[in-house]
């Protein structure tokens, strides 16, 4: 696990941010820990030490990652209202 990881930021608050990394493991950081700009569905690259625990003064913000996983979400949602027969799905749903 000790290496960089990409960590997706789920939420912010006033004074701190819900991140989550692949396996929907979740971290409560406060934003004075994290680069200026961090907003929600920002993706940050983040050194993971060997016991698991990311070291957030590693963190900045990658807008390659941030982009594609964007796009994946997209692609996926147009690909899922093409199956939306019932139509429970509409484009005004989209935040």
């Amino acid at each position: 696990m000790k290496g960089e990881h990409f960590l997706a930021v789920d939420r912010v608050h006033e004074s701190d941010a819900v991140i989550l990394d692949d396996h929907g493991r979740a971290f409560t950081v406060p934003l004075t820990d994290l680069p200026e700009g961090v907003a929600a569905r920002s993706v940050l690259r983040v050194v993971v030490a060997d016991d698991g625990e990311p070291d957030w003064s590693s963190a900045a913000i990658d807008e390659g990652e941030t982009e594609r996983r964007k796009r994946l979400s997209a692609d996926l949602t147009d690909k899922l209202r093409g199956s939306d027969e019932h139509g429970f799905l509409h484009p005004e749903d989209d935040t």
